[in-house]
């Protein structure tokens, strides 16, 4: 694939190719690299993709969650939008350089250790919960469109919003984004009005959350991996399923079960939060994502509070032990004292009595006494 022309912008690589447009490796005027989505002119909403833009470039502090965007240009004929890169370095490229692979959480799925997950998926909320708040609608969350930082703990970073399956879209060539929505994007993806889209994200996040955690899909695990090949999604093997079959395959499907059973309460609370994201029924779901983060909240304090009357219930145990056990000391230090005193008493009475039987002799002169059967003179 040849790199579109973008002025003042040098393409060297090609990161990646989705429905939405291609992503490569740029540089504006020999500054550090960047990543630089071109879309394709039929797969966006210009004016609304520019208008959640507008919104995360000038108040970038208050989407934290999200990809740092650098530049964007919608009006031109070549749209396109660059943000940070978030990538590593690989093998040497043909033709020389060194070649990059974003670093996305497909490669988390099903590696994660419970504990991390969970705090990937309370940052993706809370990331999702800023778009909410000032009504922009991601409509497209999965796996890879979650991206990592370098370190050894990365906070996730959310890209591409208010792209994918939306009203004003004339024409998309549909991937993984199929697998998952819910079944009402699917049949109508131009219904994102009164809240409806944000209850996609919702539903989004559960399964993207799901298949993080459990490395399955939430539904339909094992006809969306006959469509695989080596764990990415073959799109010629998705030619001719429209998104309405598998929407109906969706409402046809059992209810989610978790692969892995747990102990855990805290564990179960969060699972019950998933689940209520993975409702069919989206009035059964979390209005948005801000209060799919009230419920994670609440949960943590209601486990906080838990372990802490535990801790209090242990200490009290513990307290009344220790008395016990100090209340058996005393009394048996109290009963040896008094065997000690009782003995003591006894031994100096038997010593008064003896020195007293010493001490009484008979007085001088006195008759001996007779010897018995001798009659007395």
């Amino acid at each position: 694939m040849h790199p579109p022309s973008i002025p003042d912008y040098s393409l060297t690589q090609l990161l990646g190719e989705g429905p939405t447009g291609s992503v490569w490796l740029a540089s504006f005027h020999g500054q550090p690299p960047v990543a630089l989505k071109a879309f394709k002119s039929e797969a966006i909403n210009r004016p609304l993709l520019s208008d959640a833009l507008v919104k995360v470039y000038h108040q970038m502090d208050a989407f934290p969650g999200c990809a740092r965007v650098i530049d964007f240009d919608l009006a031109s004929p070549q749209a396109y939008v660059t943000t940070e890169l978030f990538a590593d370095e690989g093998e040497e490229a043909d033709g020389g350089g060194t070649r990059f692979r974003p670093r996305s959480l497909e490669a988390l799925c099903g590696a994660v250790d419970a504990e991390r997950g969970w705090e990937i998926a309370r940052a993706i909320a809370d990331a999702g919960a800023a778009l909410h708040r000032r009504r922009i609608v991601h409509a497209d969350l999965k796996p890879s469109n979650v991206l990592l930082g370098p370190s050894d703990a990365p906070a996730p970073k959310l890209i591409d919003f208010s792209q994918g399956m939306l009203d004003g879209v004339k024409s998309l060539e549909l991937g993984d984004t199929l697998f998952y929505a819910p079944p009402e994007q699917l049949r109508d993806p131009a219904d994102r009005f009164e809240g409806r889209g944000e209850r996609w994200d919702v539903y989004r996040f559960g399964a993207t959350v799901f298949r993080l955690l459990t490395g399955t899909f939430p539904r339909l695990d094992e006809d969306i991996r006959k469509l695989s090949s080596g764990g990415v999604i073959d799109r010629q093997k998705l030619a001719g399923i429209a998104p309405e079959h598998v929407a109906d395959a969706l409402d046809a499907a059992p209810a989610t079960e978790w692969p892995v059973g747990t102990t855990s309460e805290l564990e179960r609370s969060r699972r019950e939060i998933v689940d209520r994201c993975l409702s069919l029924d989206p009035e059964q779901r979390p209005v948005d994502l801000r209060e799919v983060v009230d419920a994670f909240r609440d949960a943590d304090a209601e486990h906080a509070h838990v372990e802490e009357l535990a801790k209090l219930e242990s200490l009290h145990a513990l307290d009344v032990e220790q008395k016990r056990r100090g209340t058996r000391s005393r009394a048996l230090t109290l009963g040896a004292g008094a065997a000690i005193l009782a003995g003591g008493l006894t031994f100096g009475i038997a010593a008064l009595v003896g020195m007293r039987g010493d001490g009484e002799k008979e007085p001088a002169g006195a008759p001996a006494a007779a010897p018995a059967g001798e009659p007395e003179v």
